[in-house]
């Protein structure tokens, strides 16, 4: 199974970078000529997040997941694809509780200023999918909540470049269909993002200074009710630009 969701989110990322270029090149304008090129987002980087993960007032179900902790954060940027994998493993009770989020973002850029400009608003529609995996060792598999989603969201946001530094902000409120592991229990999934980028490309050769912060905001819906739970993290990460 995890083979199977590592090959799903892989596959995602590549149909959402290589259609987010298509996009791009077909309704942006091009440079004429190498008097300016407009900077872009590419970045590793690693940091720290802290996440709540509780049963909505629905859930009925016999176990129950209470977590509020601190979880390590990766990140990966390409242009306009994002990866993202939050890890925490720790004990509760005596037992081995984990909490993990892994997904990707696709977005699709409409700019409302000239790209020349410094000040872009923009208008952002972006594919978001991501699994919310709750683990306890010792339980049985339907007592785990693994929240798969794949969803589509739409906001706004804004560009600011110059020769030596980029900052994109955006935010956005998704909708989308949820399942339970790839399992017959199905759902919705929604909420909201923030993601927040700054930028200083080639401050050493080929590479320089990245920063991140992203917030998200996810309530899941389910046929099965004891599935059903909000999910809130903040991240921050820094790390190094290509």
């Amino acid at each position: 199974m995890k083979t199977l969701l590592c090959l799903f989110f892989a596959g995602l990322l590549l149909v959402g970078n290589v259609g987010a270029q298509i996009l791009g090149e077909s309704s942006g304008v091009r440079p004429k000529d190498d008097a300016f090129v407009p900077l872009t987002l590419r970045s590793f980087e690693v940091g720290g997040s802290q996440a709540r993960f509780t049963p909505s007032a629905g859930n009925d179900g016999e176990v129950q997941y209470f977590l509020n902790r601190p979880l390590l954060s990766f990140l990966l940027r390409q242009d306009n694809s994002l990866l993202f994998f939050d890890y925490s493993n720790r004990k509760v009770d005596g037992e081995e509780v984990g909490l993990n989020a892994f997904g990707a973002k696709f977005d699709f850029e409409f700019l409302l200023a000239d790209y020349r400009q410094a000040f872009k608003p923009m208008i952002a529609i972006s594919i978001i999918a991501d699994l919310i995996q709750a683990d306890r060792r010792g339980n049985v598999e339907r007592d785990n909540p693994r929240l798969t989603s794949l969803c589509l969201g739409g906001g706004g946001g804004l560009n600011y470049s110059t020769r030596s530094m980029i900052f994109v902000a955006k935010g956005e409120v998704f909708v989308g269909f949820g399942t339970q592991g790839f399992s017959a229990a199905a759902g919705t999934a929604r909420g909201f993002l923030i993601d927040a980028a700054l930028q200083f490309p080639k401050l050493i050769g080929s590479y320089g200074l990245a920063l991140s912060y992203r917030l998200r905001y996810t309530i899941s819906d389910y046929s099965e009710n004891r599935y059903d739970y909000l999910f809130n993290i903040n991240s921050l990460t820094a790390g190094i630009s290509f």
